[in-house]
């Protein structure tokens, strides 16, 4: 492939790229805390906020750009799907909906990273219908009283805060949620054991147990019964960005299919002269500008105005995208690329979650629907 079919590097492209191959390529080196506080180093936790508050101030396509350089760096998928569930489900409504002395108290650690966050929403029972939830809380001197069970949170075994959802009233639905901030330490709150999953193997997930777990007022996020709001204003932070380093990696992959392809020969020619393989490596490169430019435009809207039309847009485009890429490089390098250390089976593995988290495909497909009134 050659550098002009690629936009030309930036310098925050460049930069991310060489701290993912020094810092995080794959296998990550050390414990996940350890490479954890690499991220923070590098600033990665500060770099959507505003500077008033302790952030960066990136544009939005500054940020992309530091996205796509992670993921052609070669960056551990696991470990910046982690790190996008602390900065856009814990951090970042926080930054918006917490009070001056949640801000104090939580917003610079987990900005720092000497803490690490997850939000707790989906049950056993209420999935891709998250607002029928039936965890429960109730109102006590001094607080709040919460019971039930949440799963699939990302970083719940070692995380040390927790955005949890919990309703007054289950007929109530989504006018019934309100969102709590919760440390681990919070009496009644119990982490179930890690659980093993098919990709992205570096961010750890359990069920959180609430049994009578007492919440101060102090720790309600926002105002009560207004979870809802915070629970969207989330979606359409995290569906925008928590894929969006899914841009680099299909760069890189299309570079190396490419360069596999040229080399490759079979029956007397190089495997890129036959139509089929080079008619898949254009396919992989249209999908990798309708990603890139689908992002940067969802980005520019969410970061202007505090919403975007466009997230369930660039999450369906960027996962499906993302999983066609890798099964395509799959079919290119052939047996080769079915053998666990080409690497390409642990990128189809990851990028399968994608299609899953955050709100299925389907879902996703949905809510588009619904926005084009059908």
């Amino acid at each position: 492939m050659m550098d002009q079919s690629f936009p030309a590097p930036t310098p925050r492209y460049s930069e991310a790229l060489r701290f993912a191959e020094e810092q995080l390529a794959v296998p990550s080196r050390g414990g996940l805390r350890e490479v954890w506080r690499r991220l923070a180093d590098f600033g990665f936790f500060r770099m959507p906020f505003l500077e008033e508050i302790g952030g960066v101030g990136l544009s939005p396509d500054e940020l992309c750009d530091i996205f796509e350089g992670l993921g052609a760096g070669d960056a551990d998928n696991g470990l910046l799907f982690a790190a996008g569930a602390h900065l856009w489900a814990v951090a970042k409504p926080l930054a918006g909906f917490g009070s001056a002395g949640q801000k104090e108290r939580w917003l610079q650690p987990l900005l720092e990273g000497t803490i690490i966050g997850a939000h707790a929403a989906s049950e056993p029972e209420a999935g891709s219908d998250v607002m029928s939830m039936t965890s429960r809380y109730t109102q006590v001197d001094g607080g709040y009283v919460l019971n039930g069970v949440k799963v699939f949170v990302t970083n719940a075994p070692l995380a040390d805060l927790f955005v949890v959802f919990a309703t007054c009233d289950p007929r109530l639905h989504f006018r019934g949620i309100t969102a709590f901030l919760l440390e681990r330490s919070n009496p009644g709150l119990r982490v179930g054991p890690a659980e093993e999953k098919m990709g992205l193997q570096s961010a750890c997930l359990a069920a959180i147990y609430l049994d009578n777990c007492f919440v101060p007022t102090e720790a309600l996020l926002g105002r009560e019964r207004r979870g809802a709001r915070i629970f969207q204003t989330t979606l359409a932070w995290e569906r925008t960005f928590i894929q969006a380093h899914q841009v680099g990696v299909m760069r890189r992959q299309i570079g190396r299919v490419s360069a596999h392809a040229r080399e490759r020969r079979q029956f007397g020619s190089s495997i890129a002269k036959f139509q089929s393989v080079s008619n898949r490596i254009v396919e992989m490169y249209v999908r990798y500008w309708q990603a890139r430019l689908i992002l940067r435009m969802a980005a520019a809207e969410l970061m202007q105005r505090g919403d975007s039309r466009f997230a369930a847009m660039v999450k369906l485009v960027l996962a499906e995208s993302a999983l066609a890429t890798h099964l395509e490089a799959l079919r290119t390098f052939g047996g080769s690329g079915y053998m666990c250390e080409m690497g390409i089976e642990r990128e189809v593995r990851d990028s399968i979650g994608g299609v899953l988290y955050s709100g299925t495909s389907d879902v996703q497909r949905n809510i588009i629907a619904a926005d084009l009134g059908l």
